[in-house]
């Protein structure tokens, strides 16, 4: 399971966020495999979830991006604050978004010290 989570990695350090999101759904980190096997440790496992929201937020779905970041905040919100990745995110929904900025997306940016 790690093995594959850090090969999703992989993909999102190339830029494929379409296989990130293809692989994560799939395997042994999809949902049926974590049921079955249960996750790999909890540094790893938030890792794996960082790259999905990147991907997410690659793709323009900048709310599943944040959804995901939630996640990770109500696990280890410690952790999180101190991701750089976690920050590029935000920053990068910060940028890119033309919409206003929902109030998890308001709150996501404050909890990483992230300004627009």
């Amino acid at each position: 399971m790690t093995a594959e989570a850090k090969a999703i990695e992989d993909l999102s350090l190339v830029g494929d966020a379409r296989g990130v999101l293809r692989r994560a759904d799939e395997g042994a980190v999809g949902r049926k495999a974590l049921k079955r096997l249960g996750r790999p440790s909890a540094n790893n496992w938030d890792q794996h979830r960082l790259d999905i929201a990147r991907a997410y937020v690659l793709l323009g779905s900048h709310q599943d991006g944040v959804e995901e970041l939630n996640t990770i905040r109500r696990s280890s919100p410690e952790w999180l604050k101190h991701q750089s990745m976690a920050r590029y995110i935000m920053e990068d929904i910060l940028r890119g978004r033309t919409r206003t900025l929902t109030q998890d997306m308001r709150e996501m940016a404050i909890h990483l010290g992230v300004s627009g």
